[in-house]
């Protein structure tokens, strides 16, 4: 069944990614559009920034297998497959025991693996417990988590345990720190923020 929210944001997606397409063609000097590491290298030569397409919240595909395809062919190169919600990919973190212990979908599975085999990076920041592990198992691919801070540190289910931070960097992929301070914990100095790093 298809959630007619996801539709109207998909359409948003697209447009956001035209809008940006058409900024790169306008401030071509500055900045231009990435699709891999090669182009990064080589628009950091000619002194531009590297403009790489990214998606938060997989539940735009709303259970249409295409629009992973249509994504990937407009430059998407990364995806966080779910937000705070659950989608038609599967279970975000929770406070929830029971939530946190539900994954990917049948079709969230089938989409991640289709997802690594084109090269997409997959995003674990706000996956529950088991959809962490789904993921994992689902690619071979580089698995990141862009704005994840540590669990040991910060007991906040969009916090990553020691383990999970071992997996990523198992897949060759890295996690980057988050700013918000009810993931950092009580401190929200930037002595905080540095513990999280470290």
């Amino acid at each position: 069944e298809q959630n007619m929210d996801y539709e109207k944001c998909y359409e948003q997606a697209l447009a956001m990614i035209e809008l940006l397409k058409n900024n790169c063609k306008k401030y071509s000097e500055e900045i231009c559009m990435a699709g891999n590491y090669e182009d990064i290298l080589k628009n950091e030569q000619n002194g531009q920034i590297s403009a790489v397409l990214t998606i938060e919240e997989g539940g735009i595909i709303n259970g249409k297998a295409q629009r992973l395809e249509e994504l990937w062919e407009k430059g998407v190169r990364l995806m966080t497959p779910m937000w705070n919600y659950t989608n038609c990919l599967g279970h975000p973190n929770s406070r929830e025991p029971e939530l946190m212990a539900k994954g990917l979908t049948k079709f969230g599975k089938e989409i991640i693996n289709r997802a690594g085999e084109l090269g997409m990076i997959i995003d674990v920041s706000h996956a529950s417990d088991q959809s962490f592990r789904d993921i994992l198992e689902c690619t071979d691919g580089p698995v990141v988590a862009s704005h994840s801070n540590c669990r040991a540190l910060c007991r906040h289910p969009r916090n990553l345990t020691d383990e999970m931070f071992r997996c990523i960097c198992a897949t060759g992929g890295f996690a980057g720190l988050n700013f918000y301070t009810p993931f950092l914990g009580l401190d929200h100095s930037l002595d905080a923020v540095f513990a999280h790093l470290e």
